[in-house]
């Protein structure tokens, strides 16, 4: 039925997080613009849209305004690459997508600069999608543990352990919904998740930008000789983890 009140829009949001989608912030914000006028919806999904742009483009070394291929080359991979299927481009999936990149970003990036940005988004983006608050907690802790092991006064940064403190509240939060059995039993029942030929498809074929970016990689590194690959292989481990996490 339609939601015409913000009483069908608590009704709805209850109802979704507790029998289909956890408690996942993107699901329960698409109930709510429901009862916002679509200027204003789209407004917010413009809005999005420019703030995932730039944070990819600041997340990059060096002055990307300085850089107009990078420019050309982050707005055609997030164009082309991205996989723009089944109903991507819909106001839910905006929200869950576009909205969760954008926040995660801003998280990213200012938690890295150990700001005060860090702490008030992150939250937020840990609470928008689990897809997205999962592999970023993994890749976090890790980079918290490599950064401690070089530098033990980073115990006392208490900007940093308060936005991955919250950080991994929001994903706890997330992940332990009461749904999350439900979806993860109906994800089970409609894809061999479990298949190595099922992995390969999805990850490789389907959405190959994983074995595109190793093939990158390993290209350079050969042109750089096989000793400067093992080396990379030797020094970047962490980062390579956090990548496959991801």
């Amino acid at each position: 039925d339609e939601i015409t009140s913000w009483s069908q829009v608590m009704e709805s949001i209850k109802h979704h997080n507790r029998y289909w989608n956890n408690n996942r912030l993107a699901n329960s914000l698409t109930f709510v613009v429901t009862m916002m006028p679509n200027w204003f919806v789209d407004a917010i999904h413009v809005l999005m849209w420019m703030l995932m742009i730039l944070f990819i483009l600041k997340s990059v070394s060096g002055d990307w305004r300085l850089r107009p291929l990078l420019v050309v080359g982050v707005l055609w991979s997030v164009w082309i690459v991205l996989p723009w299927h089944d109903q991507m481009a819909s106001g839910n999936y905006q929200i869950n997508y576009v909205w969760s990149t954008a926040l995660n970003l801003v998280f990213l990036y200012s938690f890295n600069r150990t700001s005060l940005m860090g702490c008030l988004t992150a939250l937020p983006a840990s609470l928008m999608h689990e897809g997205f608050s999962v592999p970023i907690s993994m890749g976090v802790l890790l980079l918290m543990c490599q950064r401690v092991k070089r530098d033990k006064t980073m115990l006392s940064d208490k900007k940093m352990l308060l936005s991955i403190v919250l950080y991994l509240v929001g994903t706890l939060f997330v992940v332990f919904g009461p749904a999350i059995q439900n979806r993860f039993a109906s994800i089970s029942a409609n894809e061999d998740v479990f298949s190595f030929n099922a992995f390969v498809y999805k990850f490789f074929i389907r959405e190959p930008i994983l074995l595109i970016s190793l093939g990158l990689v390993i290209v350079y590194q050969i042109k750089c000789g096989f000793k400067s690959l093992k080396d990379f292989f030797r020094a970047e481990t962490l980062w390579i983890i956090i990548a496959l996490t991801s």
